[in-house]
Order: structure tokens, then sequence, then C-alpha cells
């Protein structure tokens, strides 16, 4: 891949992240809460973490990308 190519791809994921951004903030609450009921009732789907230790920095990380994701 050359640079010319790789300016492409990155404006073409530019693109598919402005719409799926635009997606998530025309979404109503209830279909918010709808989402996050989902996840929550997906969480026995992931391997539990190695340590609390662990699992406690997993859930921080998780809950700070949701944070900055919906500050904008």
């Amino acid at each position: 891949m050359d640079r010319e190519e790789a300016r492409a791809w990155m404006e073409r994921w530019k693109i598919v992240n402005e719409f799926t951004d635009a997606e998530a903030r025309a979404k109503t609450p209830e279909e918010r809460f709808r989402d996050l009921e989902t996840l929550v009732a997906s969480a026995d789907l992931f391997p539990p973490a190695a340590d609390e230790e662990e699992e406690l920095r997993r859930v921080r990380e998780i809950w700070m990308r949701l944070y900055a994701h919906y500050l904008q």
C-alpha cells in the first residue's frame, strides 16, 4: 500500500466513522437504553478476567471509552 492508497483508505474510514457517529447521535434515549440493556444482558458471553484487578481495569477502560464517546 502506497501513501496515496493509505490516505484513501483512511478517508473512507473517516466517512464510516462520521456516519456511525451521526447515527448514534440520532438515537432516542429509549434506543440508547435498549442498546445498554443488550450489552448488559450479553455480559456472560465474554470470558472473565484472570483476576479482580484486571477486571476492574477492563471495566474502567470501557466506561472511559463510553464517556468519551457520549461527551462529544
